[in-house]
């Protein structure tokens, strides 16, 4: 299906949830998405890029389609017309991750103990979808407002479900996985002591929550109205992704169309908010 007849779309990064992957995937499939620069944003619980930045920057960005990163959110209300559509990962996993890549990435010599005591790490999931950092209101935005919510742990079904029911393609979707460097930072859950284990599950209650909500709910319900054709294709899939490569040329589009995005457009519509 032509990209005309899509609806623009918005992709809500959360960190260490395979955003990255999904980025390039959504770059090399539609000319007119983008990714914004996170660098402005460090605090991502508090500050996004606002309806104000969106609709001067969108008015300079050629063919627009859609957007993501980790400054954006569907509460800042960018456009009705909008489709939303995010992605989660287990709790424990994506929290123990964040902490390797601050470390790692960041160069941040944080402890355990000292990344646990930094309260905006604490349900980053539940937080990026709702300010109040409650499960419950979280689920309802994500009920509502949201057109599509994937699994990490479940990658390639939800990117199956996501090119059929948001794209409305009936091709098997492929991709290059990213942001896959080798991690120094090492900590085995099951091998914690008990009383941090005890700390790692209050600091993500909230998140919990969500999660198996989605999981057992929204999941679920994107699985039934893509149909018993799901295994199949999804068999299909991984033997095709085995060899896949994205196009040179269009992997360096997406690159360049990013590199003005972040270096031009952004900045001016910084300036004028």
């Amino acid at each position: 299906m032509k990209e005309n007849k899509i609806n623009p779309f918005c992709f809500i990064h959360i960190e260490k949830a395979a955003g990255t992957t999904l980025h390039h995937w959504l770059g090399n499939n539609f000319r007119g998405y983008y990714t914004l620069k996170p660098g402005r944003y460090r605090d991502c619980t508090k500050a996004y890029f606002t309806d104000s930045e969106f609709r001067i920057w969108k008015m300079l960005c050629p063919f627009f389609i859609g957007f993501g990163g980790h400054s954006t959110r569907h509460f800042a209300e960018y456009d009705k017309s909008l489709t939303y559509i995010t992605f989660l990962r287990d709790p424990v996993s994506r929290y123990l991750s964040h902490f390797a890549y601050q470390r790692d990435a960041m160069g941040i010599n944080w402890t355990i103990e000292g990344f646990m005591q930094e309260e905006k790490f604490n349900d980053f999931m539940t937080k990026r979808i709702s300010p109040s950092g409650c499960a419950d209101m979280a689920i309802e935005e994500l009920k509502n407002k949201y057109s599509f919510v994937g699994l990490t742990e479940y990658f390639n079904e939800s990117l199956l479900m996501l090119t059929k029911l948001i794209f409305q393609k009936q091709t098997v979707p492929l991709y290059e996985r990213r942001n896959e460097a080798r991690q120094k930072t090492i900590v085995k859950f099951e091998e914690l002591p008990e009383n941090i284990k005890h700390k790692i599950f209050e600091n993500n209650k909230n998140d919990i929550i969500v999660y198996n909500y989605v999981k057992n709910n929204i999941f679920e319900l994107q699985k039934s109205l893509y149909g018993k054709q799901l295994d199949k294709d999804l068999v299909d899939m991984e033997e095709s992704l085995k060899e896949y490569k994205y196009s040179f040329l269009k992997q360096l589009f997406f690159i360049l169309r990013n590199k003005y995005s972040n270096i031009v457009v952004e900045p001016i519509a910084k300036k004028a908010h």
